[in-house]
């Protein structure tokens, strides 16, 4: 096969797998998809590549966002404190002063 027919097969390959990929993200508009999508196609290697490792971007931080009804928690798998609750502050129930520092008190 000559080798500018591969590279071309490869092209298509990678805009069809791009193409799948900015189907598949969820919370964009149709506009900013379609932008994508012409992108793609109209600048097939540049093109796919960037709209690529946007929607991998996408899709991670999407991933990463609690579902509603589920506690956020952080990397290092500490419940975060629920910032409306009154009786929880920013440092948790202990309160950020939890190791002998003066709190403004005598």
């Amino acid at each position: 096969m000559n080798w500018i027919v591969v590279l071309a097969l490869a092209a298509l390959l990678m805009n069809l797998v791009t193409t799948i990929a900015v189907f598949r993200v969820q919370g964009i508009s149709g506009s900013q998809r379609l932008l994508q999508l012409a992108l793609v196609w109209l600048l097939p290697v540049i093109g796919a590549v960037v709209c690529f490792a946007f929607a991998t971007t996408q899709a991670n931080a999407l991933a990463a966002t609690p579902r509603s009804g589920s506690p956020a928690v952080a990397d290092n798998g500490v419940l975060l404190a629920d910032m409306g609750s009154p009786h929880m502050t920013e440092c948790g129930d202990a309160g950020c002063d939890a190791g002998g520092g003066d709190s403004g008190g005598d």
